[in-house]
């Protein structure tokens, strides 16, 4: 088999695979470096993901390819931390992000705390003081970790547009202060009300029949991911989540 062929058929493993790496890893760095570091996050992510794609290619996919994903973006936060320095911990702090509070770059990378802040990552792009556009825009552009292209292709908008809707959207979460934190059992409701409204946006746009059918299954998909997540965990496993799922499954 040539290395062309080869390629072409571990391509689809390895895309999924990055997707779901790449939702995971913006989120719990995003909690390390706060808000203000996105563009930040968003560019060491895709970094290791390309790091990742040309070494595999050459020498094969790793025994454990998380493990191996985990460690290059450890050293990407390790390199961006020395390259700016006390500058990138002082924009930090005041983004809020955990980096602050000394929290030990290993303890990202731990499948709980990965999957913690996946759900956080969830209810802070469903934010309720975000618009509802921005909502779907940042759930497709991080949780799904779609490419603005991709996003246009799913809402039906130009890319022009998305990119800024995009723009406007990470504008918010820093005005209105939204913060990577679980929500507290006062506002659970409301704010788990606000994450199926959007899912189920998503998934109605799905089954419109308007998309190329694999971008339909793979919105389906991501969505029904989402709500896995969602009811993994007891305080957000209500009858509402699961009536979610049942359309899916």
């Amino acid at each position: 088999m040539t290395d062309n062929s080869h390629t072409a058929l571990i391509r689809p493993m390895l895309e999924h695979f990055f997707r779901h790496q790449a939702t995971r890893l913006i989120a719990v760095l995003t909690r390390f470096f706060g808000w203000g570091q996105l563009q930040l996050v968003e560019d060491m992510v895709q970094e290791s993901l390309l790091d990742a794609f040309q070494c595999w290619q050459r020498h094969g996919i790793p025994e454990c390819p998380e493990a191996w994903m985990h460690r290059i973006a450890r050293n990407k936060v390790i390199d961006a931390l020395r390259r700016q320095g006390a500058e990138l911990r002082a924009a930090v702090s005041r983004a809020g992000g955990d980096a602050a509070a000394d929290l030990q770059l290993d303890e990202l990378f731990d499948d709980a705390v990965l999957a913690d802040s996946e759900l956080r990552m969830i209810f802070a792009c469903c934010h309720p003081r975000l618009a509802a556009e921005n909502r779907i825009a940042l759930i497709l552009k991080i949780l799904f970790a779609y490419s603005p292209a991709e996003v246009a292709e799913a809402i039906g908008a130009s890319e022009a547009a998305v990119k800024k809707r995009l723009q406007r959207a990470k504008t918010e979460l820093i005005d209105f202060q939204v913060t990577l934190d679980a929500p507290g059992p006062d506002e659970a409701v409301q704010r788990l009300t606000a994450v199926h409204g959007v899912l189920r946006a998503l998934v109605q746009e799905a089954n419109r029949g308007h998309l190329p059918v694999h971008v339909a299954l793979a919105m389906r998909g991501e969505v029904l991911r989402l709500g896995r997540l969602l009811a993994s965990d007891r305080r957000y496993a209500t009858a509402e989540t699961y009536s979610l799922l049942a359309q899916l499954v």
